[in-house]
Formats: structure tokens, C-alpha cells, sequence
């Protein structure tokens, strides 16, 4: 098998797991909202050079979302933090260093957020934290642009 064809069918493990139609330990399905954007981030980190852009708007997207009365639950956050701690192509990325601690933290304590929320917090990894700290790199010109996004 391709690396290429490799990576896709972990992708596509990856979204079915958390979809609910295949099980893997420690998955957890997140609604529609959550499955769809991280399906898209999936297909964005896949790339050779991704689309940091694009990738910064699928994650202020998801991060309103787990911000939000309707997206704020124990399942979603836990979806969430099971994607990047499972699958950890992104590290392996040429991503700017803000933006890599802010993955790396959504792998972290995300996942208690509902549950053990200081434990979140305490780790700046409540879906508010992790989105301000997104914001603050647009605000920085960091991943608005995409002449600025390599080697920050």
C-alpha cells in the first residue's frame, strides 16, 4: 500500500470511528458539526503543504462550535481531543509553532472540559482559550496570510 493510500484509509478509520461505524478504544462519535470539520481538517493535514488558511478557519469554526450551548458537550470535546491525540500527522507538519502548541493542547485537556472543567482551564484548553489563542495569530498576521504562515 502507497503512503498516500496508507494515510487515507487512517483518515477514513479515523472519521468512521468517530462517525459510530467502527468502534476503535477511546473513540467517541461528537455530532455532525464536529465529524464534518474534523473530517475537512483530515483531508487539509493529508496534504504535502497544508492549507493553513483554510485549516485556521475549520478550527475557529469547530472551536465556536465546542464554544457554543449546542456544541458544548462532554462527547464533542472528547471527539475533539480524541482526533488530535489519535491521529498525529499534524505533528510531523511544517506548522507554525503558535499554531502546533494549539493542537497540542486540543490533544491535551480538551477532553475535560465538560467534566472536570478547572483541569481544562488550568491547562488553557477550554475551547475559549484555545480560541482566543487562534485569534490572537490572526491578529499577529500569522495565518491570515499565506506568505506569513511558514516558519513563525
Amino acid at each position: 500500500m502507497s503512503a498516500d493510500k496508507a494515510l487515507i484509509w487512517h483518515y477514513s478509520c479515523v472519521i468512521r470511528a468517530m462517525a459510530g461505524t467502527r468502534r476503535m478504544s477511546g473513540a467517541v462519535s461528537g455530532d455532525e458539526v464536529v465529524r464534518r470539520r474534523l473530517e475537512t481538517m483530515a483531508g487539509i493535514l493529508s496534504a504535502s503543504t497544508p492549507d493553513l488558511v483554510q485549516l485556521k478557519s475549520e478550527l475557529t469554526a469547530l472551536l465556536e462550535h465546542l464554544s457554543s450551548p449546542a456544541g458544548r458537550t462532554d462527547e464533542n470535546c472528547r471527539a475533539v481531543d480524541w482526533y488530535f491525540t489519535s491521529d498525529e500527522t499534524w505533528v510531523a507538519k511544517e506548522l507554525p509553532s503558535d499554531l502546533h502548541d494549539i493542537l497540542a493542547d486540543m490533544a491535551s485537556a480538551l477532553h475535560d472540559t465538560v467534566s472536570h472543567p478547572d483541569v481544562a482551564r488550568d491547562c488553557d484548553s477550554t475551547p475559549e482559550q484555545l480560541l482566543e489563542r487562534l485569534k490572537v495569530l490572526g491578529s499577529l498576521g500569522r495565518i491570515d496570510h499565506p506568505s506569513d504562515l511558514r516558519g513563525t
